[in-house]
């Protein structure tokens, strides 16, 4: 009866306290493990994320055409049927990672939103890469900040859209 509710009870406290307890520990982990570097690293990636989504569209003379092949390019299998008779989709081009890469993202969301998710890949995955290729060949991994540079060097300003997403590769 009741000896056995207070019993249940007192587990369940003590079950709620050990869980509070590991999450303060892996909480007080966590801040031990930032690093100037890291901060730093995050700092540069807000910075990154700014340059990409702050503006309605993105820098590079190339995009435009970009984001406008990507909405082309979904709307060959519903839209217009004249599309099916003046374009058709070549597989062998080096254009073919990034957009089928966008083809799911311009349907869900648009070409726009599609061009600024893959700038997004490159600004943060060329930094990231970057660091762990400088740890494999035995170099110091924060001269992986430069990856930011880098991802946002001259092919992001003319807009070859394959350019930029290949380099983290």
């Amino acid at each position: 009866g009741r000896g056995a509710r207070i019993a249940g009870r007192r587990r369940r406290a003590h079950r709620v306290r050990r869980s509070a307890q590991r999450a303060h520990g892996r909480l007080a982990a966590a801040v031990r493990r930032v690093t100037p570097e890291r901060a730093w690293f995050w700092l540069a990636a807000l910075f990154a994320l700014g340059a990409v989504w702050a503006h309605p569209y993105p820098a590079g003379i190339d995009l435009p055409q970009h984001a406008n092949l990507f909405r082309l390019w979904t709307e060959l299998w519903n839209g217009p049927v004249e599309y099916r008779g003046l374009y058709r989709v070549e597989l062998f081009t080096p254009y073919l990672l990034p957009y089928a890469a966008a083809f799911p993202l311009t349907k869900l969301f648009g070409a726009v939103t599609a061009v600024k998710a893959l700038l997004t890949f490159a600004a943060l995955g060329t930094p990231l890469l970057m660091r762990r290729w400088l740890r494999s060949v035995g170099a110091d991994p924060r001269f992986a900040m430069v990856g930011f540079v880098v991802a946002f060097g001259f092919p992001y300003l003319w807009g070859f859209l394959s350019n930029v997403v290949a380099l983290p590769l």
